[in-house]
């Protein structure tokens, strides 16, 4: 199994008593069915935004990568995806201390739906939720939505 998403995601903070932040969002699967309805998988995710202060450009990164798996139950066309890896929280340039890399636990939660193109190909529609555990500055979670191919071989 190869795929890809793109699509927008929401990331907030534990401690930080900020709104949420939207920016865009992506991920990357690869890996090999064990049997028609249970896949084991690197899924690798990302959220992005730059944003415009008095000082210049900021960017913000949310990169995570885990080892998943992603079940698909007797409900024709659904699948539930779940991992556990490592995730890092970056901006560039660093503003502060606090807000240098950032890195600990990630762990994924999925529901998608999955429309047949092909007997080889389907369009995913993927929502997930990340949560990380970071260093300094409590957790994360991110909430997105993503569209994108999955190629079976």
């Amino acid at each position: 199994m190869f795929g890809f998403g793109l699509g927008g995601a929401s990331l907030g903070f534990e401690r930080s008593g900020t709104s949420r932040e939207v920016g865009w969002a992506g991920n990357l699967r690869i890996g090999y069915a064990l049997r028609p309805d249970l896949v084991v998988h690197f899924e690798g995710t990302a959220w992005w935004r730059t944003f415009n202060e008095s000082y210049g450009q900021v960017r913000w990164t949310h990169r995570a990568g885990m080892a998943a798996v992603t079940f698909y139950p007797p409900i024709e066309r659904l699948f539930l995806r779940t991992g556990v890896g490592y995730g890092k929280l970056s901006s560039d340039p660093a503003i502060t201390a606090a807000a240098g890399d950032e890195t600990g636990v990630a762990f994924l939660a999925a529901l998608g739906y999955e429309s047949r193109l092909s007997a080889r190909l389907a369009l995913a529609s993927q929502f997930e939720f990340i949560h990380q555990d970071l260093e300094r500055l409590g957790t994360a979670n991110l909430v997105g939505f993503t569209l994108g191919p999955n190629l079976y071989w």
